[in-house]
């Protein structure tokens, strides 16, 4: 706990049902209470399917929950509208998913510095910040290529530099260093423990 001692996520009597009412009901959380804290870390451990994403998924607000209640930062992001959802998500929550989600049209910088594009940001800062990161994560040597033309461990960089151009107070990580070798998986890890 922090010296404040406010959580920065509060999670209350979470419940997420996919096909309720039908034949294949499937609870993937019941009545799940949690408290995280500004500064800490949280590993979910569990066999593949267990719920660990949708959890996730939920608390980044791009899954609706069945029950419950999830304050970030002392708001009811369950009772957010879907803008006010999408502006929270964008602003406040850097998201890293398993499965990299890159524009495969798009550059590696570009990749990275779209969600800034999304809130309006001048193209000099945004690409500035965004060749920033590509540094810290040693591969701005990769910046005009495509996401096709990447390694897997480089694409998972990427997708972490992503994460992180709008400076989110949360960062939300599934399987971060999954695809990566054991020094990028280090220095991915100091990063992340540098923002934190």
């Amino acid at each position: 706990m922090n010296s404040s001692g406010k959580p920065l996520i509060k999670i209350e009597k979470l419940s997420i049902v996919f096909n309720e009412g039908e034949a294949n009901e499937l609870k993937a959380i019941d009545n799940l209470d949690l408290e995280i804290y500004p500064h800490e870390y949280l590993i979910l451990f569990g066999p593949s399917g267990c719920g660990k994403s949708t959890l996730l998924n939920v608390i980044s607000g791009l899954l609706p929950p069945s029950g419950g209640k999830i304050e970030i930062e002392d708001r009811d992001i369950t009772a957010f509208t879907e803008k006010e959802k999408l502006e929270f998500h964008r602003k406040r929550i850097g998201m890293v998913f398993q499965s990299f989600f890159l524009v495969s049209t798009l550059s590696v910088i570009d990749n990275i510095c779209l969600p800034r594009a999304f809130v309006g940001d001048e193209f000099s800062s945004r690409r500035a910040d965004g060749m920033n990161l590509l540094k810290r994560f040693g591969i701005e040597s990769q910046a005009e290529k495509f996401p096709q033309d990447l390694s897997g461990g480089q694409r998972q960089r990427v997708a972490i530099a992503r994460s992180l151009i709008n400076s989110p107070s949360i960062i939300v990580a599934d399987e971060p260093v999954g695809n990566l070798d054991s020094k990028s998986t280090y220095n991915v890890l100091t990063i992340l423990k540098e923002l934190n």
